[in-house]
């Protein structure tokens, strides 16, 4: 069995992931990775940048390429990781989180499906 400490935060883009991130991260005295900054770290381009010139599955690649550094880096580490809106989208990512907070606000999240 694998032993991953990490607290994976998924939810659509502006729900607060890493407001919360953040919070959580000061209680629990460890790191929080914002997977658009690794992204933006490793690919020398903003999340937006990718999702514009790539596409959505070009900035699925990116979110699972930054999320396997993420794990690679904090492997048995105690770790916040606050995801991009569309992570949790591919189910490979689905398959691998172990934890999941989901908190939006009803007219964010009806502004988002709509």
């Amino acid at each position: 069995m694998q032993n991953n400490k990490a607290i994976i935060l998924l939810g659509i883009k502006h729900s607060g992931k890493s407001t919360q991130g953040k919070l959580l991260a000061k209680e629990l005295n460890c790191p929080c990775l914002d997977v658009d900054d690794a992204i933006a770290k490793l690919f020398k381009k903003t999340a937006r940048e990718i999702y514009t010139e790539k596409g959505p599955m070009g900035f699925m690649y990116a979110e699972e390429v930054a999320c396997q550094k993420i794990a690679e880096t904090y492997k048995n580490r105690q770790i916040i990781i606050s995801t991009g809106g569309s992570s949790g989208r591919g189910q490979r990512q689905r398959d691998r989180a172990r934890f999941a907070l989901f908190r939006t606000p009803t007219p964010i999240f009806e502004s988002e499906i709509i």
